[in-house]
Formats: C-alpha cells, structure tokens, sequence
C-alpha cells in the first residue's frame, strides 16, 4: 500500500465525510459547545472509567465535568448555541445569582423523576436569565430555603421552560418573574407541586408582552392553592396569550388571574379568542334582585367575577348562575364586609365563591368552560342575586368565547 491511507479525517478541523463508529453514523445537530455538570462529591463518578470528580477546575467535558451550574453559563458565548448537560443525581445549592447573559444556549437535565439535576434557590434571582432564546428543560427545582421573591427572573426574549419540576413551598413567593422584555415565553410540560402554603403565583407577568405560550402544563396543589393563580398578569394588557391544555389536581386555583388579557386563546380543537365583556358600568341588587345580560347563540363560558364598587356588609349571600339553571358560583355567604375594588370569584363551576380582597385577581379562568347554548336573547341569562344582606353595588364580567362558527353567538348587556 502506497500514498494516504484514508483522507476521511481533517482533525482537528472535522472529519469529511461524517464520522463512523461501530457501524453508527455521528453527527453533531448544534454549532456550538457542549459542557457537562455533574456531581460534586468525591468517588461519584467511579462508575464512568477514566472520570474526573467534577470540579470547576475541570474542561466541562463528559469525563472532567463541572462542579456547578454558574461556572457552566460563564463558559458559553452568545448566539454560538451552547449546550450545559446537567447530569443525573447533580445538586446544586444556587447562593449566588447565575447571569445568563449569553443567548441562544440550553441548560438540559439527564434523568427521570427525583434523580434529575436539582437546582435549590438560595438568593433572589437564582437564575437571571438575560440573554434571549435560553431554553431550561428537564430539570428539578427545590423549594427556596430562605424566602425569595422570585427564584427565576426573565429577561430576555424567546425563554423556554420545557418540562421541568418546581416545588414551591413556603418560600416561594413568584418563583418565575417575566419583564416587559421577555417576549414569547414558552412553558410547556411542567409540573408544579405545592408543597406549603406561600406560593402568590408560579408566572408572575410583570409588563406587557406578546404571545406568551402556557401549554400541558401540571398544577399539584392538594397542600394550598396559589393566592393569585397559576399566571398572574397584573393588570398587564398581554397580548395574544395561549393557554391549551393546563391542569390543575388536587385543588381550586384558578389559572389566570389578571386585570386585562389582551386576546387569549385556549380550549380544544379550533382555537378561539377569549372575550372579556363588562355586562354594566354599574349594577347595583337589594336583596333579591338580580340583573340579566344575555346570551347570545352558543358560547363557552370560561369565567365570571364580579368587582364590588362599593363596601357590601358581611352575610351577603351571593349566588351567580344561567336563567336555564346552571350555576357558575354556589350561594356564598361572604365571610367579612368587603371593600370598594374586591373581586368575587369561583375557581369552578359550581364551586364556592371567594372574595379577594387584595382586589388583584380581576380575570379569573375557571378550571374548564362551560358551555351555554341557545339561540334567544330571552334564553341563558346570568342572574347575580344578592340576598340576606345590604344592597351589593359593583361590575359583573364575563370571559366567553363563541363556542361554534356562528357569528352571532356573544355575550352582552340584555
């Protein structure tokens, strides 16, 4: 044999032609570096031959990991699509924030279940995500221990967080903060397990963003409900907001609490946008009155709320329910007087009324729409009855959606 034995490698610039390993074709399907976090502790990788302890001090390959997630992020470099694998069993206690200021890069976890790489928030802003199009997925969150506002603060446009799981518990007040500069988020597949009471909201949107996306998303709250639900807008106008699939086990917490949705689609098969209508400018029922907006063709009903405009004695018993006889609010005797701007919600058809009376959850999706057909204004009517108490003064809404083709269908002051 004579001349070049094989022209196939160019290392250290590539192989042409691809690479072959045992019969298996290699390719690589990002551009930039991959780096690898795994346990800390002495003696844990005994079973990868010729592994390193994991150490910073170490080149983040497969054989010499990190130690930490931080020193991982300060590796990559922006837009080159680098890659952090977290390895299972890894447990990181985060007592600095990590800035993630380079975008385009994905922090991954290997593993199932409670063996996934576990983060546990010890500061405030645990991970400062800066950089745009950072995608967070399959990892484990702990409970913050030590009470931190916000666990997870986004900053940066195209964020995914990609079937994860939070325990929220007592110190978790908004583990997931997005700013006005966090354009189309996604959340998809998590799962969220409230394990004591304190958690205000998972997704606490702070300014107005578009097409934020919350997608087969999982609510495990059987220990405590969320204050103001599984998102809270704050008044926010989001805009073009998605909502398909989220489920809550275990408890009533509403799913959206917000003061101005914007246009948000959700439910099953053809999606529609969701309407939120002010029935009256002001409503006002002494004992058993009541007053009727219509409905119009066939809708789904995702939420009613009323805001009360004007203090309401304790005792008032209020009851909200379809002229046909369905009933969106069981009778509830209000527990304590309430104040001008207090919202009074259910979380589920049929459910018990409550009264927020930090006067924040104004929008307030039931867990599942309730369908209401008829074709006459005359049919389907929403009845508010106050009885057993003084009069109830406030602005009843509705968040509907027509529930076919029709263009008829709507709901509106009768």
């Amino acid at each position: 044999m004579s001349g070049k034995v094989s022209n196939f490698s160019n290392y250290p610039n590539g192989f042409n032609g691809g690479l072959v390993l045992d019969g298996l074709s290699t390719h690589k399907t990002h551009a930039g570096k991959v780096f690898h976090v795994a346990k800390g502790s002495a003696g844990v990788r005994a079973a990868v031959p010729n592994a390193k302890d994991a150490s910073d001090g170490n080149n983040g390959t497969f054989l010499a990991p990190f130690k930490t997630l931080g020193y991982a992020v300060e590796q990559c470099a922006e837009g080159r699509g680098d890659v952090i694998v977290c390895h299972p069993g890894m447990i990181d206690a985060v007592e600095t924030s990590i800035d993630i200021e380079a975008g385009n890069i994905t922090i991954l976890g290997l593993g199932a279940g409670n063996d996934r790489p576990q983060l546990t928030p010890g500061v405030a802003d645990a991970l400062d995500v800066e950089g745009d199009n950072v995608t967070i997925q399959n990892m484990y969150f702990n409970e913050a221990d030590a009470e931190i506002v916000t666990s997870i603060d986004v900053v940066g446009a195209g964020f995914r967080f990609l079937d994860n799981q939070m325990d929220l518990g007592a110190n978790d007040d908004n583990p997931i903060t997005v700013t006005a500069t966090g354009e189309e988020p996604v959340f998809a597949g998590n799962r969220f397990v409230v394990t004591a009471n304190g958690t205000v909201a998972v997704i606490d949107v702070e300014g107005v963003v578009d097409n934020p996306q919350f997608l087969n998303n999982c609510n495990i709250t059987s220990v405590a409900n969320y204050d103001q639900g599984f998102v809270d807008m704050e008044a926010i106008a989001v805009t073009n907001a998605y909502f398909e699939g989220n489920k809550n086990i275990g408890g009533g917490t509403e799913l959206v609490a917000t003061a101005d949705v914007g246009t948000v689609f959700g439910g099953t098969g053809v999606q529609r946008p969701i309407e939120v209508t002010t029935i009256a400018s002001e409503v006002t029922a002494a004992n058993d009155e009541t007053f009727k907006p219509a409905i119009n063709g066939n809708v789904d009903i995702h939420g009613v709320w009323f805001r009360y405009s004007a203090p309401d004695d304790t005792g008032n018993d209020v009851t909200i329910s379809t002229e046909t006889g369905v009933t969106l609010i069981a009778a509830t005797e209000t527990e304590t007087a309430t104040v001008a701007g207090d919202v009074f919600y259910a979380v589920a058809q049929g459910s018990a009324g409550v009264v927020d009376e930090a006067g924040t959850a104004e929008t307030v999706f039931m867990s599942n729409p309730i369908r209401v057909t008829g074709a006459a204004a005359a049919e389907n009517l929403i009845d508010v009855v106050f009885a057993g108490g003084t009069e109830g003064h406030g602005t009843l809404y509705v968040a509907w959606s027509p529930a076919d083709d029709a263009t008829t269908s709507e709901v509106a002051a009768s």
